[in-house]
């Protein structure tokens, strides 16, 4: 798949940020997507603990019991957002995470929202999964929980302009427009041979 990168990246240009985050302490972690069984909540809840002075904000609808967290102090759930709303509220992170389980269903996935995530520019922290390997060089790989929570630090830390810039230019080259146009030239080139 390709991400939508013309609606992602221009959390650039936004100068305003929902009421909702006028009132959530930073730095903000943030997550958007489905709150779902794949989560890991033991995850977030550490997160939470270990670092008090960060705020978790998880935008998406909720389809699981989040009982264990709904009630911590430093996490919020905004709830459902609408898709064009999206890039306005990620331009409000400080960073973004990934914190899904590694499970039978989990190691399968490639989640669109990294490339989601890094087209506005954000430094992402993800579990360890298959297809985030991928992209390395451009995002944070935990090892495990306690290692989550020191990436967030180092991303926190080490981010810049010019970071920034070099996670959008990476997700350019996998937009839905670059990525039409490479099986295109795939097709282009297997046609060729045949005749």
């Amino acid at each position: 798949h390709g991400v939508d990168y013309g609606h992602f990246s221009k959390n650039e240009k936004q100068t305003s940020v929902s009421e909702i985050f006028n009132s959530i302490p930073k730095p903000i972690i943030g997550f958007f997507g489905a709150i779902s069984p794949w989560l890991d909540f033991n995850l977030i809840h550490l997160i939470s603990k270990m670092r008090p002075e960060w705020s978790i904000v998880l935008i998406g609808p909720v389809d699981t019991d989040i009982s264990d967290i709904n009630q911590i102090k430093n996490v919020y759930f905004p709830g459902r957002i609408r898709y064009d709303e999206l890039p306005q509220y990620a331009a409000a992170f400080d960073v973004a995470i990934i914190p899904f389980l590694i499970n039978e269903l989990t190691v399968n996935v490639n989640p669109l929202k990294l490339l989601e995530y890094l087209a506005c520019g954000l430094p992402v922290i993800t579990t360890n999964l298959p297809e985030v390997r991928r992209f390395k060089n451009a995002v944070y790989i935990s090892e495990d929980s306690g290692d989550f929570v020191r990436k967030i630090e180092v991303a926190l830390a080490e981010d810049s302009s010019e970071k920034r810039k070099h996670r959008r230019e990476l997700a350019q080259c996998q937009s839905s427009a670059a990525t039409a146009e490479r099986f295109s030239s795939y097709i282009e080139n297997r046609l060729n041979n045949i005749m």
